[in-house]
This record gives C-alpha cells, sequence and structure tokens, in this order.
C-alpha cells in the first residue's frame, strides 16, 4: 500500500473517531434540551394549578359568606331541622327559589355543585339536582362528616355518589349560633382542565379509578360528569368536558 493510500485511510479513521463523541453529544444535548423544556412545562402547570386552587378558594369562601348572610337562608334549614317532610318541601321549594339566581351566577365561575345538609348528614337540597334529598351522606362523604362532627370547615379533591370535584365544606350555624348543618361549594374538574389548558396551553385532563364507582354507577344516567375509558390504562375513566 502506497503512502498516499495509508494517508487517506488515516484520515478517515480520524474523521470516523471524531464523529463518534459528536453525534453523542448531539444526542445528549437534544435529550437535555427535551428534558429542560418538560420541566419548564411541569414548573408552569405547577404554578397555575396553585393559583387555579387559590383562586376557587376565594370564591368558594365569597359564596359561603354571601349565601348564609340571606335573608331567610339560615331560618328555612333550622326550621326544616325538625320539620315533617310535607314542612320540609315547602321549606326546600323556597330555598331553592332564593337562591336560584345565586346558583346561576355561580356556575359560570365553575362552580358545579352547591349543597345544603343537616347536621346529621341527611341531605336538604341539592342546588345542581333538586329533585334528589334526603339520602344519608354519612358513608358517601368524608368532607360532610368531618365538618358536622368538628365544626370546621375543610376543602380538598374528593369523590362523591356520582362526581368528583374540589370541594369546599362549611359548617352552618343559625343566628343564635346552634350548628344546624353544612354547605358544599364545589368545582368541576371540567373547569379546572378548561382553565389550565387555556392558561398554561398545555392539555391536562383527569383519570379516575374505576374502583371508585361500582360497575353499574358507570352507566347510570343521573351521573353528574360524563366518563369514557382512558387511553392510559384500562384501570382508569377520562371525565368528559367541553375540551373533548
Amino acid at each position: 500500500m502506497n503512502i498516499k493510500v495509508k494517508i487517506v485511510l488515516l484520515v478517515l479513521l480520524v474523521l470516523c473517531v471524531v464523529n463518534i463523541p459528536v453525534y453523542l453529544f448531539s444526542e445528549q444535548n437534544s435529550t437535555q434540551r427535551v428534558e429542560s423544556a418538560l420541566k419548564d412545562k411541569l414548573e408552569t402547570l405547577e404554578v397555575h394549578y396553585d393559583i387555579l386552587l387559590h383562586t376557587q378558594e376565594m370564591i368558594a369562601l365569597a359564596m359561603y359568606k354571601s349565601t348564609v348572610h340571606v335573608d331567610r337562608v339560615l331560618e328555612i334549614i333550622s326550621q326544616a331541622r325538625d320539620a315533617n317532610e310535607k314542612e320540609r318541601a315547602v321549606l326546600r321549594d323556597e330555598l331553592h327559589k332564593l337562591l336560584e339566581y345565586k346558583y346561576k351566577v355561580a356556575k359560570e365561575k365553575g362552580i358545579l355543585q352547591y349543597q345544603f345538609i343537616f347536621s346529621n348528614n341527611i341531605s336538604f337540597l341539592r342546588m345542581h339536582k333538586p329533585s334528589k334529598f334526603g339520602d344519608d351522606l354519612t358513608d358517601v362523604r368524608d368532607d360532610f362528616r368531618y365538618v358536622n362532627k368538628t365544626k370546621k370547615p375543610v376543602r380538598g379533591f374528593t369523590q362523591g355518589r356520582t362526581a368528583h370535584g374540589f370541594r369546599n365544606t362549611f359548617p352552618i350555624f343559625d343566628k343564635n349560633g346552634k350548628h344546624i348543618g353544612a354547605m358544599e361549594v364545589s368545582f368541576s374538574s371540567d373547569s379546572f382542565q378548561w382553565s389550565l389548558n387555556n392558561i398554561s396551553h398545555i392539555h391536562t385532563h383527569f383519570l379516575v379509578d374505576k374502583d371508585i364507582f361500582d360497575a353499574k354507577t358507570w352507566q347510570r344516567d343521573d351521573l353528574i360528569l360524563r366518563y369514557s375509558q382512558s387511553a392510559e390504562s384500562k384501570r382508569y375513566m377520562v371525565t368528559l368536558g367541553g375540551i373533548h
């Protein structure tokens, strides 16, 4: 082999050796950029999530305070607590009409459930479904049980009988300071998803473990939120909303 051929082979070998670390460096740099971008997106999402939670907390508190200061609200709940079924029906209808417009405006702020229950955890009025009442929520809603026992407010993301939500639950006292029940102000996950998608410009959706409902419940027509099988896993359902 002549000298020129040896030199050419040597140059090619050197170029190959040089290109290997350059390629690896490029791949590593690309991976780091992707990870950095994902980290930034997640941090942005977390910030917006915390802001939304705080905003909802303030809206719920304002809703609670404005409700208990409406004339007749506390009196109606107090009277209904010891009334017979016929009298309760009249009082329930009065409370529903009294708060109907307030609930209409509240829904525009993302509030889904606006409910009143007695101190024994029996439902008195669901503004989102006034036709359903009188059921015992002791074993269904930990937040109601906690609030009626401790007489302290509580908030968090919890599952109910037919829907989950960001719930704010407050104790209710009559004008003499006697505990008479609890009030719920809950935000749907759909409104939360809409806000995160439009503020963060990052698609988000909630996955619900199938075990929270029995098999028949998923087929019910009265579910407040609609669900479909998730693409992530057969164990989970995805809540369907406007973004879908």
